[in-house]
């Protein structure tokens, strides 16, 4: 949402982006900045109440250590400079450092499902301007690049809403996880609020939402029919929803850089090229020697957007196999563990948190399916996500000191 005030700008003096003042085109990154926010949020944290404050115990500390410490092996053994390292590294695992932030903090229960309705609220003013921009879009012809933009799809534009242009991806993935999380409540408005989160993420006619939603659907209802039958939905949306330009690596930006990432995988197949060194924002920054002998319309398509656009091909690139693997063992045991919280609080009789769990942690295949389609740096879908997970963590944390506590008296 921060970008609105620029888009809208934009819309009204029809001017392009570039010529803004330099403050206006920065306010639209502050959700960039949000991670050092949390970093001085625990800090105060932790100067108030060090009493209560504790590292969160999860079983991917230990994969997401090595992960670090062969990325920074790697970076020494290929001389790449230590700062570049530093901030590769760091974006590509500050996502899931966000879920350490939160874990640290004492949440209560009440505080944790007042957020969470907090964003089913969000989700429903999303929904309800991304429908009124639609309709003024077809109506009335006005509104076009500033609430939606036009489709080749089903319907005639597809919304963005808030969000940004070209964000119709992202808002699409946060309307899924606001869909599955809105199971938690049994409240009379809750199947209302649903229906249009639904429609929500209809409407931004993005194939890596809709198969995202299909992929969470399946597995959360436990619809067998579905889960056998996800690949040939997966297939059908590309198939009707593509063009041939997507299939042309010298036309369609992402293919070529997924193509690119293979071939690096092939030439250094176990350790890559090294940290911040391939489809990150670092390798932009630094004006990484890898992009030299790009097409031209390729190196200025990153150069634009700042990345590949894809999450997974800059692990396997920059870190290898042995990377690759170290990342998502740790992303797998985070899988497992919330399974196992979802459990605990099941037995515990807490059905709202279970619930809650089980979104949290088949979210999850939302989330690989982001990672090739779009890339992790969404904040408002990342951020929001692994915060939730995080504050998860303390609450069960919580739960699991009392019953010691509680045994111990006994």
């Amino acid at each position: 949402m921060q970008r609105f005030p620029a888009q809208l700008i934009v819309f009204v003096s029809n001017k392009p982006p570039d010529s803004l003042p330099f403050w206006i085109r920065f306010f639209g990154y502050t959700d960039e900045l949000s991670f050092l926010v949390f970093v001085f949020i625990v800090f105060t944290f932790w100067a108030m109440k060090p009493a209560t404050f504790k590292f969160p115990s999860l079983p991917m500390t230990k994969w997401l250590m090595l992960f670090i410490i062969f990325a920074f092996i790697v970076g020494m053994a290929k001389r790449i400079p230590l700062i570049q390292a530093t901030f590769g590294t760091y974006d590509n695992v500050k996502n899931l450092v966000i879920i350490y932030l939160f874990a640290m903090m004492a949440f209560s229960r009440d505080e944790f499902i007042s957020l969470l309705k907090s964003l089913i609220i969000t989700g429903l003013i999303l929904a309800a301007i991304g429908m009124i921009g639609i309709f003024l879009a077809i109506t009335v012809g006005w509104g076009e690049h500033l609430f939606v933009m036009e489709s080749g799809r089903f319907i005639p534009f597809q919304t963005f809403s808030l969000a940004g242009s070209g964000n119709q991806n992202y808002l699409g993935i946060y309307a899924t996880l606001l869909f599955f999380l809105s199971y938690s409540f049994t409240e009379p408005l809750t199947k209302f609020s649903r229906f249009n989160i639904f429609l929500l993420l209809i409407l931004t006619v993005s194939r890596q939402a809709w198969m995202s939603f299909l992929a969470v659907f399946s597995f959360f209802k436990r619809k067998k029919v579905l889960i056998i039958g996800l690949p040939i939905l997966f297939l059908a949306i590309v198939l009707t929803m593509g063009s041939k330009a997507e299939i042309d690596p010298n036309e369609y930006f992402r293919l070529f850089a997924f193509l690119e990432s293979l071939r690096i995988l092939k030439e250094h197949p176990f350790t890559g090229v090294g940290p911040g060194m391939f489809g990150g924002l670092a390798s932009v920054l630094w004006q990484s020697p890898i992009y030299d002998n790009w097409p031209m319309l390729m190196k200025w398509w990153v150069y634009k957007i700042r990345s590949i656009d894809s999450f997974w091909p800059v692990i396997w690139g920059e870190l290898g196999i042995i990377g690759f693997a170290l990342f998502v063992a740790g992303v797998l045991s985070l899988f497992f563990f919330l399974r196992r919280l979802a459990s605990a609080f099941s037995q515990a009789a807490d059905t709202q948190l279970a619930t809650i769990g089980r979104t949290l942690q088949w979210f999850m295949i939302a989330l690989a399916i982001m990672g090739f389609a779009g890339g992790w740096n969404c904040p408002f879908v990342t951020y929001t996500y692994f915060a939730l997970v995080g504050i998860y963590v303390s609450l069960y944390e919580e739960m699991d000191a009392a019953g010691e506590a509680a045994g111990r008296v006994s």
